[in-house]
This record gives structure tokens, sequence and C-alpha cells, in this order.
């Protein structure tokens, strides 16, 4: 309604300039001109600041369907990678591509509790203790496994961008990683509280359920960190 009273406007001062001479008419059609754009530079400004404003409330959001097929992708992808890591026909592939993740977990816990003044002999991918325990480092304790467990959960959040995903994964990666480690570490000195036995089956429940749940406190707060405090 206000554009269409500004252009009545605009024809009534037309008409009332047509017995104006030539160079004052020539200036009133310049401005008259400039002030019909007028309405479409205003509308223009309104879309441009509606979209700014929507981008500073809602940084994390996306709508593109480009985010929509890589979400789809990566939650297809990421699944078929966990569920074909527990495969038996996998695991000689996983091995292979693993073997130099065993190696460098295995140092890493043996300098450790080297460090500790734990006697442990290293043979191959095990770890032999004083009291008989015997540590396997399989493909399954390099972290891998939790790795794309963490980003196979983040994949599920549909409508959030790529770049926090990412960033949420690249932020907590390095904990993921360092919680494998103090497993590992722990289950020496669990064997000289507990019987070898009991440990094993510590150690195979905190495997099973407890890193699921563990996974699941650090997409909560992934989520609350990277998405809520900053919409």
């Amino acid at each position: 309604m206000k554009y269409k009273k500004i252009l009545k406007q605009l024809e009534m001062s037309e008409i009332a300039t047509r017995n104006l001479p030539a160079s004052a008419r020539s200036k009133r059609a310049i401005s008259g001109h400039e002030l019909r754009n007028l309405p479409k530079q205003i509308s223009g400004l309104l879309e441009s600041s509606k979209l700014s404003n929507t981008q500073k409330h809602a940084p994390c959001f996306s709508t593109g369907s480009v985010f929509d097929k890589f979400e789809f992708s990566a939650i297809v992808i990421s699944g078929i990678l966990i569920f074909s890591y527990r495969l038996s026909i996998m695991y000689n592939l996983y091995q292979k591509i693993t073997y130099p993740l065993q190696l460098i977990t295995r140092d890493v816990i043996h300098f450790l509790q080297n460090r500790f003044g734990i006697q442990v002999v290293i043979d191959r991918f095990s770890l032999i203790y004083n009291n008989g325990l015997d540590i396997e480092i399989a493909p399954g304790c390099v972290g891998i496994e939790q790795l794309i467990f963490f980003f196979f959960m983040l994949s599920f959040f549909i409508g959030i961008d790529l770049k926090t995903k990412i960033k949420g994964f690249l932020s907590f990666a390095p904990i993921i990683i360092i919680a494998n480690f103090l497993r590992l570490f722990m289950i020496y000195p669990l064997s000289l509280i507990y019987s070898i036995e009991t440990t094993w089956n510590i150690h195979w429940f905190i495997f099973t359920y407890g890193q699921g749940f563990f996974l699941l406190l650090l997409v909560i707060i992934w989520y609350i960190v990277f998405v809520v405090r900053k919409r």
C-alpha cells in the first residue's frame, strides 16, 4: 500500500512538471526515475538484512542440498565402516590398515608404564607382565572404531553444517584417543587388585558398554558447546 501511494504521488508530480521549462523537466524526470527505483532498493535492502540476521542467529544450521547429501552419505559410509569392522571377513583387511597404529599404541603404553616403574616386556603386538597378564593390542584397541562411531553419531544431526561437525570431531578426537590409552593402561593395575579373569571381564564391559556411554556423553557436550551456545 505504501509503494502504491508513492507511485501515485510520482505520477501526479510528473503531470505537474509538464508545464515547466525543458531543462527543469529533464531534471525532474531524472529525480522521478530515481524515486521510482527507490521501493525496489528498499525491498532489496530489507531482504539482505533479513538474510544477515538469520545467519547471525543460526550460524550452525544449513538447509542446502549439498550438506543434506553429505549428511546422508556420511551416515551410510560411517555405518558401513562400523559394522564391517566387526566382520571376520574384513578383520584381515583392517589389521593391515591398523598395523602401524597397533605398534604406536603398544609403544605408547609400554613407555608410560615404564615411566611408572611397571615391568613389561614387548612380544610383537603383546605386552607381557610379571604376573602372567598378556595384553594383545588388536585392531580394535587403537581407537579407530571409537572415532568412526563418534563421527557416525554426529552425522545424525541433520541441519547442522559440516564445518561445525568437523570442528567438533577434531576437538574431541584427542580426548577419545587419550581415553583409549587410559583404558589399556589401567588393565595391569586392575589385575593387581582383582584376578586376571575378573580384570578381563571388567575390561570387556568397559570396551562394550562404557565406551558407548562415554561417546554419547561427548556428543551431548559437543551439542551444548558448538550448537546451543552459538544460536
